[in-house]
């Protein structure tokens, strides 16, 4: 099994005294070695000491927190497009004064260094990956995990602007300008992440083992900072919330792991959001049956679900299954009979079928989102977004259904199917 990994998180702070105090004296010790090994031959400037000392406390929170996470090898970015590129999402934590942390750490033997970086591709990396000694435990009186002893600074930008993906399947960042509209996209964001950072969440463990999400990254409860990202290079397109620690966990850990004012979670999600949607666009009635249920053609429903949509992504006839999608029919089921009873049954909407419209339909769906967070948070309920759904509190799993039923109906005009999930049967 591919062992755990911790990866880095810029924006982790120390949100318990003891630590601060001792993570202060840790950077004085850290300068003072500067002068003694003659690494550097003059003093920083306030602007790059203020950064090198944020550097230092996000690292050795995520020290920290791999050493209680079983040990966990923490991956650290060192790649030059990280440390030097220039624009407005760019993080105050890396730079010049992060490669030289990580090197002096090593030299002072505070890290051991496990693996060093490098590219695959344009999508795939390596990356470099270290692990705290006993040496640099030593330093600090944290000897197991304590509730809130970690929190999470906000991201440098919160609205991300991606262009199309290229060959390889990668996008890039664009700096872009900012407007009246981008100034009330992001308080929106910034609004969310206000209230969840002092929300009452935490993750239960069973075995005191660290919990790990669907790649094996380890999961770290601090981390709520949520950030928007539109794609194509397009504001009307995407928009979808990333970045909480639930939005990658197994669907199961959420329901066992995730406390919301100690009270177990409840998932209240949108049936069928993105079909649903498409009739809104084109007025009209879409049936009354499971939207992603096919008679004609025997198959599992996730397998249609897929199809349906990735039908509504797709910008040209699809000419071969989609990722994921074959292993959920039967061998003898051909993709052209399978979209044809896609057709023939979402009639209404069939022309809206390989034009790409799937993105649009998602910047629908994202707006619909922050409306239903700040008619909860308007409430004080405790909402994780997930796309096209919600975690709260089982005992508020009713009223945000029922809040997000009237947001649909008040943003389209037309009625939503909303289920309620609790890990075992849906309502």
């Amino acid at each position: 099994m591919k062992a755990a990994i911790l990866q880095f998180d810029p924006l982790a702070r120390a949100n318990d005294k003891l630590l601060a105090i001792e993570i202060a004296e840790f950077i004085e010790l850290l300068l003072a070695s500067e002068q003694k090994l003659k690494i550097r031959e003059r003093t920083r400037r306030p602007t790059d000491h203020g950064n090198f000392a944020i550097a230092v406390e996000a690292l050795v929170c995520n020290l920290l927190l791999s050493s209680q996470a079983n040990n966990a090898a923490l991956a650290v970015p060192r790649s030059h497009r990280m440390m030097w590129g220039k624009s407005r999402y760019r993080n105050v934590v890396y730079g010049e004064h992060f490669v030289g942390l990580l090197d002096l750490l090593s030299k002072l033997r505070f890290v051991s260094e496990l693996t060093r970086g490098y590219r695959i591709n344009n999508t795939l990396r390596q990356p470099t990956t270290i692990k705290p000694t006993k040496k640099f435990l030593g330093r600090f009186s944290l000897s197991e995990v304590r509730a809130n002893w970690l929190k999470q600074a906000e991201e440098p930008d919160v609205l991300l602007l991606k262009s199309s993906k290229d060959a390889e399947g990668a996008s890039s960042l664009i700096d872009y300008e900012e407007t009246a509209a981008t100034i009330k996209l992001r308080k929106e964001v910034r609004d969310i992440n206000a209230f969840l950072a002092t929300a009452r969440i935490s993750l239960s463990t069973q075995d005191g083992k660290p919990l790990v999400d669907r790649d094996r990254n380890v999961i770290g409860g601090h981390q709520r900072s949520i950030r928007r990202i539109f794609n194509n290079g397009n504001w009307n397109d995407g928009g979808r919330l990333f970045g909480g620690f639930w939005m990658n966990m197994e669907r199961g850990q959420r329901f066992t792991s995730i406390r919301i004012d100690g009270e177990r979670v409840a998932n209240v999600d949108f049936n069928a959001l993105f079909p649903r949607l498409a009739y809104t666009l084109v007025k009209a009635r879409p049936p009354r049956d499971d939207l992603y249920e096919y008679k004609v053609v025997s198959a599992e429903r996730e397998g249609w679900k897929k199809l349906t949509n990735a039908l509504l992504f797709a910008t040209k006839q699809m000419k071969g299954w989609p990722n994921e999608t074959k292993r959920h029919f039967s061998e003898e089921v051909k993709l052209s009979m399978a979209i044809d009873s896609i057709k023939e049954k979402h009639a209404p909407i069939a022309a809206l079928f390989e034009q790409g419209v799937g993105y649009h339909l998602m910047r629908i769906e994202s707006d619909l989102l922050i409306k239903i967070l700040a008619r909860l948070r308007a409430e004080n309920i405790v909402a994780l977004p997930l796309h096209d759904s919600v975690l709260v509190a089982k005992k508020f799993a009713a009223r945000a259904k029922k809040l997000m039923e009237a947001e649909f109906k008040r943003h389209t005009g037309s009625t939503a199917s909303v289920t309620i999930d609790t890990g075992r049967q849906k309502a």
